[in-house]
């Protein structure tokens, strides 16, 4: 019995990649968050920021990022499902786009307080 199949594991990144390529090439609220997470490491390299900052950034980041896959998923899976539960689907839809926004927000909010101390 092996520990790790690395067989597997290997598929499994294979996978994991092909669902980032797509949502990447199919999703424009990805590729902006994206772009505004590359330009907020940019800036955190440019104005040398501490470790602990970094850190939080690099989180946030994360969070976002995972909060925007996981409501596409949903998204996908209720368009599936959708003609049966049309203002259910609606309704989960939006509070899904709700929790992004909302996390995004809080993402800006942190970030310029993290980056303020260092813009003075």
């Amino acid at each position: 019995m092996t520990i790790i199949n690395f067989r597997s594991f290997k598929n499994s990144v294979i996978y994991a990649a092909r669902g980032l390529r797509y949502v990447f090439r199919h999703e424009q609220n990805f590729r902006l968050q994206l772009l505004i997470a590359i330009a907020v490491l940019a800036l955190a390299y440019v104005f040398d920021i501490s470790e602990r900052d970094l850190l939080l950034i690099v989180m946030l980041i994360a969070g976002v990022m995972i909060l925007e896959l996981i409501n596409t998923v949903l998204e996908y899976f209720l368009n599936v499902i959708e003609p049966k539960i049309y203002v259910q689907a609606q309704i989960i839809k939006d509070i899904m786009a709700g929790a992004v926004l909302l996390m995004s927000l809080a993402a800006a909010v942190l970030g310029i307080l993290i980056f303020y101390p260092y813009i003075l």
